[in-house]
């Protein structure tokens, strides 16, 4: 039976993609799924916090009601559908354009953290400086990758990117769980960052703010983490009273200020902040130091910090929405990173009595679109409405009008624009809104999408829009039920975005053949000529990965052969009639017509026939 859903293509080009698979299975770590605006779920609590202290005799921190937005991306920079994220005992999922929303929960002040859980990659941690306003953050995922082997009798060193090492002494490792004694083949992965790599902002955990004797920030000389595992992936650590050994290069842009001695950090998972443990001597052109436990090490000096706080607008008034915020120490030569808001407003740390490059910069730009020299004292700094006449880089603005289905405007909602990477909001009041972002390209294919928060209808449409001009969206009716059923499609690069109504078929079916039993996610589109249409078959096995899929596309995309490197994974699935199953489906596939492989990401919410 045949069932019909509405169909959104974001480039207006006519795509037929048939998808098949037959696979091999990867085991991986854990579990996720989607996330609504106030899709919580499996939560154990409220997360709300108790604020009652640390149980050493401290004053409980201070608290604040505050919300927090999180844009997840893959090491590609591609959005990540159905990460798991949590702060406190809170737990959302991402959803098909890779945001988690946290909506007024109570947080620790100045250091909000999440936790960001997707299988085959690192667990990432991003901390806000939170206040009262809404916090806005993207986090970047570093993959697991070829894992090294030691053996837990022996020890040995292993190398990471040719970059840094590890040395483990001989019958060094525990269980985590309890620190019971464990023999056998100990699985190491690590993850080496420099301040000089690409994105190190939204790849490291943490905002590099600090304690020790006080709050401070850190001037990071390079960071890595190592995760250890046992067999079956059972967590490792070092058995009390001894220490690795972990080497790193010195970035070459920090060589000539590199001191002989440098303290060490790590990154403590429950707080959310860096805490100072032992130091590293420098040997030629590596810090060389011990430690007792592993998570993230970070080899900084640090500074007592302040925070400097401002509201970002143009000349029209209209906020500057979702953009990097980098606040750079001239003496220290140190540098933060935050985001605006939805409302321009930014709150980021920074050294106290030190003179401070505070610049604006929007996705993929070069230079920033903005710069101002501030400087601060020993106490926090509000530098109000920043106007910015004139921006020196690539910028957008976008406006428009916005009725519910009785064509009166719209009270209270949210004008939303997806990119392949990012996210641009604004608030839609009595029926308007309106926003500037900085994206350095000088045109953009967009997603648009308009929610009206009383009814909790949606429009989505897609939109070219052009650089330093206006894109005025006209007078959109919001009427169309929020569906739970999508397939957002990423290939090569290009975007597509089909949710439920009644054009298209958007289902799975469950069948049999030799072996384990197998699924297939079919959207099949009913418009003439068909604009885009696929077939993704996978084993029914929970949390697992296989290779899934052939894909046949026209006109734009060649046939695509039998090499393919792809990947589905399951949040839940069930073949009772009805039922919503979720999951996504990522990595390549070859084309054979222009021989080359293609980057494929798909998430899917269908229900089952």
């Amino acid at each position: 039976m045949k069932r019909h859903t509405h169909r959104f293509n974001i480039f207006q080009i006519g795509y037929h993609l048939r998808l098949l698979s037959l696979a091999a299975i990867l085991l991986f770590l854990s579990s996720c799924q989607r996330e609504i605006t106030g899709d919580v779920r499996n939560t154990g609590g409220n997360g709300n916090g108790n604020g009652n202290g640390n149980g050493n005799g401290n004053p409980p921190a201070p608290t604040v009601i505050t919300s927090i937005k999180l844009l997840v991306l893959d090491e590609n920079g591609m959005m990540v559908a159905n990460a798991k994220v949590q702060s406190g005992t809170t737990i959302v999922y991402s959803n098909e354009f890779g945001i988690a929303e946290f909506k007024n929960i109570r947080v620790t002040a100045n250091k909000a953290m999440v936790k960001v859980n997707v299988p085959g990659y690192f667990e990432a941690y991003r901390t806000f400086p939170a206040d009262s306003k809404e916090c806005f953050g993207k986090i970047k995922l570093a993959k697991l990758g070829m894992a090294n082997i030691v053996m837990a009798d022996t020890g040995g060193e292993i190398t990471v990117n040719t970059e840094c090492s590890i040395l483990f002494p001989a019958n060094a490792f525990v269980l985590k769980s309890d620190g019971s004694p464990y023999s056998g083949a100990v699985v190491v992965y690590a993850q080496y960052l420099q301040p000089e790599f690409p994105d190190f902002n939204i790849l490291m955990p943490g905002d590099l703010l600090a304690e020790d004797n006080g709050e401070n920030i850190l001037k990071s000389y390079g960071m890595m983490n190592v995760e250890l595992r046992g067999t079956g992936s059972v967590p490792l650590q070092l058995k009390s009273g001894l220490q690795a050994t972990l080497k790193a290069t010195i970035p070459s842009s920090l060589s000539s200020s590199a001191p002989a001695t440098i303290p060490m950090w790590y990154f403590n998972t429950e707080k959310g902040v860096w805490l100072k443990e032992g130091s590293a001597s420098r040997q030629g052109n590596q810090y060389v130091g011990k430690v007792a436990h592993f998570t993230w090490w970070n080899y900084d000096y640090a500074y007592p910090r302040v925070f400097i706080s401002g509201i970002v607008k143009d000349a029209a008034g209209l906020p500057v929405v979702n953009s990097t915020v980098q606040m750079t120490a001239r003496q220290f030569n140190a540098t933060i990173f935050g985001f605006t808001n939805q409302d321009g407003y930014f709150r980021v740390a920074a050294p106290l009595n030190a003179s401070i490059d505070l610049s604006i910069s929007g996705e993929g730009c070069n230079i920033p679109g903005y710069t101002q020299t501030v400087t601060t004292t020993n106490t926090d700094l509000d530098l109000g409405t920043i106007t910015v006449s004139a921006f020196t880089t690539s910028s957008y603005q976008v406006s428009g009008t916005f009725t519910d289905c009785n064509n009166a405007p719209i009270a209270s909602g949210r004008l939303r624009i997806f990119t392949l990477n990012n996210m641009f909001e604004a608030p839609i009041i009595n029926g308007q809104a309106a926003l500037r972002f900085l994206f350095c390209n000088d045109s953009l294919d967009a997603l648009v999408q308009a929610e009206d928060f009383a009814t909790g209808k949606v429009m989505t449409l897609s939109k070219k829009m052009y650089h330093n001009s206006s894109t005025n969206l006209g007078s959109l009716g919001v009427c169309t039920p929020l569906s739970t059923k999508y397939i957002r499609y990423i290939v090569d690069n290009q975007l597509y975005y089909i949710a439920g109504n009644n054009v298209d078929s958007l289902t799975s079916h469950y069948f049999s053949i030799t072996g384990p039993p197998w699924v297939q996610v079919a959207h099949n589109s009913y418009a003439n000529p068909p604009q885009l249409s696929s077939d993704i078959y996978f084993n029914t096995d929970m949390g697992t990965y296989v290779s899934v899929m052939i894909i046949k596309a026209y006109p734009n995309l060649s046939n695509m052969g039998n090499d393919r490197d792809l990947r589905n994974r399951f949040e839940n699935y069930s073949n009772v009639p009805g039922a919503i199953n979720r999951g996504t489906v990522t990595g390549r596939q070859f084309d054979t017509g222009v021989n080359r492989w293609r980057y494929i990401n798909v998430a899917y919410s269908v229900g089952q026939q």
